[in-house]
């Protein structure tokens, strides 16, 4: 998986219907593309051991993640959930496909470092966990994510 850019967009015409501040990150899934969750041996597990807020009943994240999900809308859930563990709001997220393993992922954040270093966060635990490896940094990314907003403060 390769992270091929980073798009900050505010005030763009084309989001602002639905919110002003947007992160866009476009990324190659190389060979994880058309790879679903339900085909990732341990995944959802893995998963939920770190980002266990992803699992609340309320939300459709668990039955999604059981029936399989693409793992670029993986991505943007958690780089969703790492703001708002943060205590940064962060209200949706669209993922597209733009080519063959490109896709887009676009989230909304509320101040743009945190945004963005969510999302290359989110890329790099997305990949740790489908190579089938443990992720153990979570807490201190949360931590670094919380940093950011004071700065921002």
């Amino acid at each position: 998986m390769e992270l091929i850019r980073i798009e900050k967009l505010q005030n763009a015409s084309s989001w602002s219907d639905i919110n002003a501040k947007v992160i866009m990150l476009t990324v190659d899934t190389k060979k994880y593309n058309n790879l679903t969750t339900n085909n990732i041996n341990e995944f959802s597990s893995n998963l939920e051991k770190i980002l266990p807020t992803l699992y609340n009943l309320k939300y459709k994240f668990p039955y999604k993640m059981k029936r399989g999900i693409p793992v670029e809308e993986v991505i943007g859930e958690v780089a969703k959930e790492l703001q708002v563990l943060a205590g940064l709001t962060s209200e949706y997220i669209i993922t597209d496909k733009i080519h063959s393993s490109l896709c887009q992922i676009t989230f909304s954040y509320t101040e743009e470092s945190a945004g963005v270093f969510a999302g290359k966060k989110a890329v790099e635990i997305v990949e740790t966990l489908v190579q089938g490896k443990q992720y153990h940094n979570i807490e201190l990314d949360i931590h670094a994510l919380a940093e950011k907003i004071i700065q921002y403060k």
